[in-house]
């Protein structure tokens, strides 16, 4: 009796260390035979010397019809929400496949049919990867389960096809960097669960917006329509969506003047409209803008981000999209150029960028209410009046640009109170007189060159040194 327990237990013992639960399930033959025929189109583009010198040879190289796909590289498996003994291939993560090949093979975008076949598909991840044609609308269809989309990178063509927001559970897509094109889809107001469409198009959105609903994005926090050829005026719409907190529409052909609901949106936290055709003067409502105004605590953790994305420029390096399937960065204007800011981080930043528009008349005096600004550009219009005293209450500004205006007087004595400014372009405006004595203005400028000063004024002389009175320099600065 006591050798049959004693055996008993030793195989208990070699069940629980040596076999994995996993060890006793398998993935659905019809899954794994798809994912077979997915390999068996990559083998037909590439010539068998290329295939083995290359990534792609080894992150396939287990996909073989002896072991079961569970296993396999670059597949991720659970369990069926069917079936205890069973699991289902839930995501396929299959970036940049050639990216060490030159020339890189061309990928029709119908070889994607396999996949297809993998109704279970929560993530799908294929950027990079050269894929030409139009996106098959039909065969996405089919995966009712997915939640992530990944596809930019690549060299897709045509309009964004409507099934793709009829996918009941799709929470984030990411087609930027390819070459589609069309009007802006109207079904994206299907999407009620929606946390992010990204995509960076090679190619245009023309036209205005179409006449879906936001109202049914109850979850939208981001909202990306830059750098396409979008028309027509600024809608109200985008008031409905409370839980806005970004709004990217640079580089597009909006017209007309800003509409004040926008203001209404109280956790908006960055907004840039710049290179518009946008006309008459900056809302005072601004200064209403609740999530410009209250800074985060630095530590606080960045919530879900629910995102439509849609651009149209390359800015992202082939390295950077290179990245496991998660959010990407959020690409803003940042101290004169395009940076990405990463959606970790995106808290401790918020933005207000009007910049290369026709807006005219003063500045309005609540932009300083903004306490909670990182940066301000209101660059390249027609504004006119002096730089608001106000600026001074600015305590965590970083960047200012006040260039190219009808601006006037000098620069504010307040402004030395920012300890934060790095950046202050006051370039070809009508300002005259010295640059404030104190704080940002002179002492970092000076000392250690933190700060940057864009502008023709004369400086003030040291606290030591006295010298006849002369007139000071004013007029426009130098470019």
């Amino acid at each position: 009796m006591a050798m049959e327990i004693k055996a008993c237990l030793v195989v208990a013992l070699r069940s629980f260390f040596f076999l994995s639960p996993t060890a006793c399930q398998s993935c659905p033959e019809y899954q794994k035979q798809a994912l077979l025929q997915f390999k068996s189109s990559i083998l037909a583009i590439t010539t068998p010397s290329i295939f083995n010198s290359s990534d792609v040879s080894q992150l396939l190289q287990s996909w073989n019809s002896s072991s079961d796909c569970y296993g396999w590289v670059e597949v991720e498996c659970n369990d069926s929400p069917n079936s205890t003994s069973r699991v289902v291939i839930t995501g396929l993560y299959l970036d940049a496949l050639f990216t060490h090949l030159s020339p890189q093979p061309r990928v029709e975008s119908s070889m994607l049919a396999p996949i297809f076949h993998i109704r279970s598909l929560e993530e799908l991840s294929i950027s990079d990867n050269n894929i030409q044609g139009e996106i098959p609308g039909v065969g996405f269809a089919n995966l009712s389960n997915l939640v992530l989309l990944y596809m930019e990178g690549n060299n897709l063509s045509g309009p964004i096809p409507p099934h793709l927001f009829h996918l009941p559970l799709l929470r984030d897509i990411y087609l930027r960097d390819n070459s589609l094109s069309g009007q802006l889809p109207a079904d994206i107001g299907n999407l009620t669960s929606l946390q992010g469409l990204s995509s960076q198009l090679q190619g245009q959105l023309s036209g205005g917006f179409p006449p879906f609903n936001f109202t049914n994005l109850s979850k939208l926090q981001h909202l990306e329509l830059q750098d396409n050829d979008l028309t027509g005026e600024l809608p109200n719409f985008f008031s409905q969506i409370s839980t806005l907190q970004v709004l990217n529409l640079w580089n597009n052909h909006f017209q007309g003047l800003i509409p004040k609901s926008i203001c209404n949106l109280s956790n908006l936290r960055i907004l840039d409209v710049s290179n518009n055709y946008l006309t008459r003067e900056i809302p005072k409502e601004f200064g209403n803008l609740v999530g410009m105004i209250n800074e985060r605590p630095p530590n606080s953790p960045s919530p879900n981000l629910y995102t439509i994305g849609i651009y149209f420029s390359s800015i992202l390096s082939s390295q950077e999209n290179q990245l496991s399937p998660k959010l990407r960065d959020l690409i803003l204007n940042w101290k004169k150029s395009k940076q990405g800011i990463s959606t970790d981080k995106l808290n401790m930043y918020t933005f207000l960028d009007l910049s290369n528009n026709q807006l005219f008349g003063q500045i309005p005096a609540s932009l300083g209410a903004l306490k909670a600004l990182k940066l301000l550009n209101i660059s390249c219009n027609k504004l006119s009046g002096k730089i608001l005293i106000s600026f001074g209450d600015l305590e965590n500004i970083e960047t200012i640009d006040l260039s190219h205006n009808n601006l006037s007087g000098s620069i504010p004595l307040t402004l030395t109170k920012l300890q934060q400014l790095t950046i202050l372009d006051v370039r070809n405006n009508e300002l005259i007189g010295q640059i404030p004595d104190g704080g940002q203005m002179v002492g970092l400028l000076l000392a250690t060159g933190f700060m940057v000063l864009i502008g023709y004024f004369t400086l003030p002389p040291p606290s030591n040194y006295r010298h006849p009175s002369h007139r000071p320099i004013g007029g426009r600065g130098r470019n």
